[in-house]
Order: structure tokens, then C-alpha cells, then sequence
């Protein structure tokens, strides 16, 4: 059954919108103001803060902010609601000693529209996490976990939340 939700005279399909498939008969489900536009090479980026309590960055004693950039995308020809990437993640925080520490970490992801599920694997010499996120509809926002290693076995961080936009 669909989740509905009705703004106004428009109806928004909340699990079958933005996924490059018309649903509304105003094809308001894929309004390109209303989809998600954060996965735009050189123009999207994310941006989420990891609480303290995280062990994802051992060495912090502060929160972590995350800013993401989108770097490429490959879109499949075949089907047209899956595609993958590459972004940078670029982090800071401050250790025990209130020292800045800053760096970055290449990103390989992929998305697909009609789940809204999308796994980013970050992997440089120092970290080796992956992230699993569940964009809502609302443009912009995705909620999910990050883990340590490749598999899903070991959370250090279970409340985050991305903020997506140009």
C-alpha cells in the first residue's frame, strides 16, 4: 500500500516519487524542483555531523562533520533508476587535545531511485567504513548508519543524517 500525502491539489507518492517513474497523473511525483538534485557531479554535496558518542573516527573527542562532493556519475542504460559514483569526503574534528584534525576519504557509491537506498563505501589507509542511507522524499534528506569494515556487523555511528543540496 502507498503512502500518500496530499499538498495542496498534488498528490506525492512518498515510496514511489523521484524514482523516474510517473505515478501522478500531474507527474508531480517527479517534479525535478521537488527530486532530490544532490547527486550532481561538482555541484551536490552532503553534509552530516556525527555525534560525539561515534567510534567511526576514534581519535575525535568532538562531533565529526562530514561534507560530501559528488565527483562522477554512471548511470546505467539499462536501468535507468540505478546509478553509481565517486565522491570525496572531506571530515574535521577536533581530537582529546582540542587540536583540529582534518582529512579526506575517496568515496565509491550507488543509488538506486525506486528503493531510495544508497551505499557509500569510504575507504583511504586510515578509515575503511560503509554507509547505508534511506532518503525520504522530502528533497534533501537521508537517514541511515555508518559501519566500520565493508560489512554490516559493526555500527559506529547510528543516527546519521545527511542534509543534501547544491
Amino acid at each position: 500500500m502507498l503512502n500518500q500525502q496530499l499538498t495542496g491539489l498534488r498528490v506525492f507518492y512518498t515510496n514511489n516519487g523521484c524514482d523516474k517513474i510517473t505515478d501522478c497523473l500531474d507527474g508531480s511525483d517527479e517534479e525535478p524542483s521537488i527530486c532530490d538534485e544532490s547527486y550532481r557531479p561538482g555541484r551536490g554535496s552532503c553534509t552530516v555531523v556525527l555525534p560525539v558518542y561515534q567510534t567511526c573516527f576514534p581519535l575525535a573527542a568532538s562531533e565529526v562533520i562530514i561534507r560530501r562532493v559528488i565527483t562522477k556519475i554512471t548511470r546505467s542504460s539499462f536501468l535507468p533508476q540505478f546509478f553509481e559514483g565517486s565522491a570525496i569526503d572531506d571530515y574535521t574534528f577536533k581530537d582529546s587535545m582540542g587540536r583540529n584534525v582534518k582529512g579526506s576519504i575517496p568515496v565509491k557509491f550507488n543509488y538506486h531511485f525506486a528503493t531510495m537506498v544508497s551505499n557509500w563505501y569510504m575507504t583511504n589507509k586510515q578509515y575503511r567504513l560503509r554507509a547505508m542511507a534511506n532518503f525520504t522524499f522530502s528533497r534533501g534528506v537521508a537517514y541511515g548508519q555508518i559501519y566500520k569494515g565493508s560489512r554490516l556487523d559493526e555500527v559506529c555511528s547510528d543516527h546519521a543524517i545527511w542534509k543534501c543540496g547544491a
